[in-house]
């Protein structure tokens, strides 16, 4: 996705890193014209068992998302959206349709998007939004394609990432 989002105009873009130095190459990148690329260091480690969007189980209060330090540059956007990639599997209207044995993924998506629908509701000059962006052919949505039957995911990384861009 930020191949695409950086190839676009007019985007910022905030690559949340635990290791700054290691992604200092997401600076060269070559972009559109008035698109940034901005670096925040998320440190994970006082919070060791952080739920991310891998679908880890293990959670901590809300008190101890490491979203503070990212606060700052989204006040500064003139229409400051905060967009989740979630998934469909998080999603409890929909949960019927995904039998595979997925409770921990399920859980950490569906209480992710909770936690940003609530930040939006929380604070009125914050757009936020939990995109399902398909089943992506990446590691893990390969493997997860697998229980229903498919050899990999339906959707290209790239095509994916268009789709999205449209929302």
């Amino acid at each position: 996705m930020f191949d695409y989002y950086v190839s676009q105009p007019n985007n910022t873009l905030i690559a949340a890193v635990r290791n700054v130095e290691d992604a200092q190459s997401l600076l060269d990148v070559p972009r559109r014209a008035n698109t940034q690329v901005l670096i925040a260091k998320i440190d994970l480690a006082p919070a060791r068992n952080l739920f991310r969007p891998a679908g880890i189980a293990k959670l901590n209060t809300i008190e101890d998302l490491p979203l503070e330090e990212l606060e700052e540059m989204l006040r500064a956007a003139r229409a400051a959206r905060f967009a989740f990639v979630s998934a469909a599997g998080g999603s409890l209207n929909d949960m019927p349709k995904y039998p595979c044995p997925n409770a921990a993924y399920a859980g950490s998506k569906a209480l992710a998007n909770v936690l940003v629908v609530k930040m939006g509701m929380e604070n009125d000059w914050l757009i936020t939004l939990c995109i399902h962006p398909g089943l992506v052919q990446t590691n893990m949505g390969n493997a997860g394609a697998r229980p229903f039957g498919l050899e990999k995911a339906t959707l290209t990384l790239e095509d994916s990432s268009k789709n999205t861009a449209h929302i």
